[in-house]
């Protein structure tokens, strides 16, 4: 007689209902939801711990360029520079515009790179878009701010070698003279009466393009953010062009404070993406002190306008009183 197998009460198949599968499924959807924002957020705080240490690095070099040299480098060469808006010669070779961050090259073990840009302009009496236009694209990693979503290249800008670190030049455009860097600059630290803890020496520009807004490049277009370049500001296009005498200072410096249109990480006005302090962080933007060390400075502190927090730490010499910032 055939026997009938009885089942357990403890007998189970095993397998998931659907129920069960859409349960475990939900649950590790919300997990990952979860984790990403953190992962996010620790990947660019690394980024953001790389740009600051790129500036750290960048603000040693010049003080090593100082303490060699007893002045800080031109912010750019300009053998023609006229800052009444007109130019003595037009657009010529001996421009020059070799800028700041191509004189502390040997400061950043790239003196092979300075040598090379040296010889191919002439011991550095040409401007570098003559001969040394291939050196100019050479892509400089300390330079380059890791959150910025452009690569090595300025895009932007003839694509050249891209720098997000621009030499404070002074509160405006036509200002040569309160800032740190500028056109044929040589300051001094003497010339730093404002404290070199309370005066900023670079800053960050981006190049990512940010929407429309009321403060956003005139509040009609997208603030397409420009970046800068590392070996110099480019020819002007135009020899009657009173904003740019001779060059394009705007590639290798930064305007800030000094008018209600100079602030951080946006503008009022449609030139603003060329000319304002800007970065791909949140909340502000990276700069170097005079003394050396690296701040973070909020988009939201006093910045337009004269007699605000942002202007003071940008003039060198004001005699402000900075406060807290």
């Amino acid at each position: 007689m055939k026997q009938t197998l009885r089942k357990s009460p403890f007998y189970r198949k095993f397998g998931f209902t659907l129920i069960e599968l859409l349960v475990v499924i939900a649950i590790i959807a919300i997990l990952i939801a979860l984790l990403l924002p953190a992962v996010q957020q620790a990947r660019e705080a690394a980024r953001r711990s790389t740009c600051k240490n790129n500036l750290k690095q960048i603000g040693l070099a010049l003080h090593n360029y100082h303490e060699t040299h007893r002045v800080f480098p031109p912010g750019f060469i300009d053998n023609e520079l006229d800052y009444s808006g007109s130019k003595t010669g037009g657009v010529v070779a001996n421009n020059n515009g070799l800028g700041w961050g191509t004189m502390i090259l040997p400061f950043m073990d790239q003196g092979p790179l300075y040598n090379q840009i040296g010889s191919t302009t002439g011991s550095f009496g040409e401007h570098w878009s003559v001969n040394a236009s291939t050196l100019a694209k050479t892509v400089l990693p300390a330079f380059n701010c890791p959150s910025d979503p452009m690569g090595g290249i300025n895009t932007d800008k003839s694509s050249f070698g891209k720098s997000n670190y621009l030499g404070s030049h002074g509160t405006s455009a036509a200002s040569n003279s309160n800032g740190i860097l500028y056109g044929n600059s040589n300051t001094r630290m003497r010339d730093i009466i404002d404290g070199t803890s309370n005066t900023i020496l670079v800053s960050e520009r981006t190049t990512k393009n940010d929407g429309a807004g009321t403060n956003n490049c005139g509040g009609t277009t997208d603030c397409a953010w420009t970046g800068g370049l590392w070996i110099g500001p480019r020819h002007a296009t135009s020899t009657s062009d009173t904003w740019h005498p001779g060059l394009y200072h705007f590639d290798v410096t930064n305007f800030g404070g000094g008018n209600p249109t100079y602030l951080i990480n946006s503008s009022a006005s449609t030139w603003g993406e060329d000319w304002c302090a800007s970065s791909a962080h949140v909340g502000g933007a990276h700069m170097v002190l005079t003394d050396g060390s690296v701040r973070f400075i909020s988009e939201n502190m006093s910045s337009g306008g004269t007699n605000t927090t942002y202007s003071n730490l940008v003039t060198r010499s004001g005699g402000e009183i900075v406060g807290e910032f």
